[in-house]
């Protein structure tokens, strides 16, 4: 599949998107190598949520949505990452996850006027991510010195326990993300298998339950999947660098792509046109992303 990037009508750029689509674990569509090894990045975040969390526990489902987000920082975002350490006893003060300019322009403002740095770390899209692990810590009586790191006890029991889920036949790779956490390498096969587990498996019915009623937590405002998500009831789950890992509930359905260059208005796109091509409804208004200059003004189109 190739998605383009237009200005007045020339090319400007082409993406080549790669992806699967599954229907009861059995492949159905794809286009590329999908067991090529890709980077997960925060594709990953909802099943490493269940090995944190493993069952409700009293969560609500913003509170386990929140956990596995890639947030737009928004105030809801960020007041509910504090009740949850609250709730548990943990200080904000102990996430290690840096920060980030914000995703959502009209937070912005309040990122670039926050004095405090714990505060500041609540803007980093996976300061969700980072709350789990410590309440992971907490609940297994695990020191919380270091919990990003690849050695601590943490970051161990997630390796090992990706590892079991996706079998011991399937390619896993490590990396550090941007936020210090590992991340994992796997093909696009592996992620739809994974996202057909989250639709499918009782295992995962607090994620997907989250998943479901709780997309604005999982994103945020003026975000493609958030919408999607909200509007056709969809697992959808976005990766820095062009990645998505997608699932239909009820249609035993599941979806991995990653987009070669990277573009993730090409992803948003490309995720669109595949389930147009599925059947999901009512997505017109997503299948082409403007292009805009700073001047607010569109002057292209990627489609």
């Amino acid at each position: 599949m190739e998605i383009k990037s237009f200005r007045n009508d020339v090319v400007e750029s082409v993406h080549r998107v790669n992806y699967v689509v599954t229907r009861e674990g059995k492949i159905i569509k794809s286009s590329g190598d999908y067991n090529e090894l890709v980077s997960m990045r925060s594709t990953v975040k909802p099943i490493l949520l269940k090995f944190l969390i493993p069952n409700k526990n009293g969560f609500s489902d913003k509170e386990l949505s929140v956990m596995m987000s890639s947030h737009n920082a928004e105030p809801q975002h960020r007041e509910v990452i504090k009740k949850i350490m609250q709730a548990n006893n943990i200080s904000i003060k102990d996430i290690n996850c840096g920060t980030h300019i914000p995703y959502y322009p009209d937070v912005c403002k309040q990122f670039f006027t926050e004095t405090d740095p714990s505060e500041k770390q609540l803007y980093n899209n996976c300061s969700g991510k980072h709350a789990a692990a410590l309440i992971w810590c907490k609940n297994n009586e695990v020191h919380k010195k270091g919990y990003w790191q690849a050695t601590h006890p943490a970051q161990i029991h997630i390796l090992e326990s990706l590892q079991k889920e996706i079998g011991p036949d399937r390619q896993l790779k490590t990396g550090i993300d941007g936020c210090g956490f590992l991340c994992f390498h796997t093909s696009l096969l592996t992620i739809a298998d994974l996202y057909h587990k989250i639709a499918t498996e009782d295992d995962y019915e607090h994620i997907r339950d989250a998943m479901i009623n709780e997309p604005f937590y999982l994103g945020g405002s003026e975000r493609v999947e958030t919408e999607i998500s909200t509007e056709c009831r969809l697992i959808i789950k976005c990766g820095a660098e062009g990645v998505f890992g997608a699932a239909i509930p009820g249609a035993n359905t599941a979806i991995a792509l990653k987009v070669e260059s990277g573009n993730e208005d090409a992803a948003d796109v490309a995720l669109v046109k595949i389930l147009m091509e599925l059947g999901v409804q009512n997505l017109e208004k997503w299948r082409t992303t403007n292009i805009t200059n700073c001047l607010g003004e569109t002057v292209g189109v990627t489609q």
